[in-house]
C-alpha cells in the first residue's frame, strides 16, 4: 500500500470537507452547491483512495472512476440501485443531474499530483496506528455520501402523487401569486419517473407554516403530475401540529390533512 496518497493534506483535507458537508451542509443549506461538494471531493477521495491500494494501475482507475461517476449520474443506473436496494442490505441513491458529469474534470489535475511524505522515526509510529483509522473513516465516508438518507426528526415523509387540471407554468405562476418561494434543486427520480426537483419554503397556513416542502413536477398534456416527497415543519415546532387553510387546499387539490393523519406511524 502507498501511504502517501491518503498521508497527504489534498487527501485528508478532502476526507473532511467530504464528511462536513455531507452530514452537515447538505441538511443545513441544501442547494446545489453542497451536491457539488460532495461530488467534486467525493471523486478525490474515492480514486486516491483506490490509487493508495494499486498504486501500478492509476491511470486504469482514474478512468473507471470517470467513467463510473457518469454513468452513476444517468438514469442508465437506476435499474441497478433499485436492484440492490432490493436486497435490503445497504440503501443507495443519487441525484441524476447531468451537470454534475462536470465534476469529473477535478481527476485531470489530481493525476498530475504526486504526494510526497517524510515521516522521521517518531511520526512513522504514529502514523502505522493512525493509517487504520483513516482507512476505516474514509472507506465510511465513500459509502455514505451515496447512502440514502432519512429523514430529519421534524421531516414527515409523503411519498404521495397527485395530478393537477393546470399546466405546469399555471402552477408555478399560482405559488408567485400566493407569495410561495419556490426554488429548483434537481432531478427527483420516483421508481422510474422523473420529476424536475423544487423546494417550496415558508408556506404559511393560517398560524402555522411548513418550512418547507420538497416536490417533483412533471408536465402531462394540460395537465401536471406532481409527487410531494416530504415536507419539514418549523425547526422549534417539534409536535408538527398544523392547522390548514381549505381554500390553499382546495385550489392546489392537495389533501395535506389527510396524507397527514398517519404521521407518527
Amino acid at each position: 500500500m502507498q501511504s502517501k496518497y491518503i498521508i497527504n493534506p489534498i487527501f485528508i483535507s478532502s476526507l473532511l470537507i467530504l464528511l462536513i458537508n455531507d452530514f452537515y451542509l447538505k441538511y443545513a443549506f441544501h442547494n446545489w452547491i453542497t451536491g457539488k461538494l460532495s461530488d467534486i471531493f467525493g471523486i478525490i477521495v474515492f480514486a486516491l483512495f483506490l490509487t493508495a491500494f494499486a498504486n501500478k494501475f492509476k491511470k486504469s482507475i482514474f478512468i473507471i472512476t470517470a467513467i463510473a461517476f457518469s454513468f452513476w449520474k444517468t438514469s442508465y443506473s437506476q435499474p441497478i440501485i433499485e436492484f440492490w436496494n432490493a436486497l435490503g442490505i445497504i440503501q443507495f441513491d443519487r441525484t441524476i443531474d447531468y451537470t454534475d458529469i462536470i465534476c469529473i474534470l477535478v481527476l485531470i489535475p489530481l493525476y498530475l499530483y504526486s504526494p510526497s511524505i517524510h515521516i522521521n522515526k517518531s511520526k512513522k509510529i504514529v502514523f502505522k496506528l493512525a493509517k487504520p483509522a483513516l482507512i476505516s473513516i474514509t472507506f465510511f465516508a465513500i459509502l455514505s455520501t451515496s447512502q440514502r438518507r432519512y429523514l430529519m426528526p421534524n421531516s414527515i415523509k409523503i411519498d404521495k402523487n397527485i395530478t393537477i387540471k393546470m399546466p405546469k407554468d399555471s402552477f408555478f405562476h399560482q405559488l408567485e401569486n400566493d407569495k410561495i418561494n419556490y426554488q429548483k434543486d434537481d432531478i427527483l427520480i420516483v421508481k422510474r419517473d422523473t420529476f424536475d426537483k423544487y423546494i417550496l419554503r415558508n408556506i404559511v397556513l393560517g398560524y402555522d407554516t411548513i418550512q418547507k416542502v420538497t416536490i417533483g413536477v412533471r408536465d402531462k398534456k394540460n395537465k401536471t403530475s406532481i409527487y410531494i416527497d416530504s415536507l419539514v415543519n418549523r425547526e422549534e415546532d417539534g409536535n408538527f401540529y398544523l392547522t390548514f387553510d381549505k381554500k390553499w387546499l382546495k385550489k392546489y387539490k392537495v389533501n395535506l390533512i389527510k396524507l397527514l393523519k398517519n404521521r407518527n406511524q
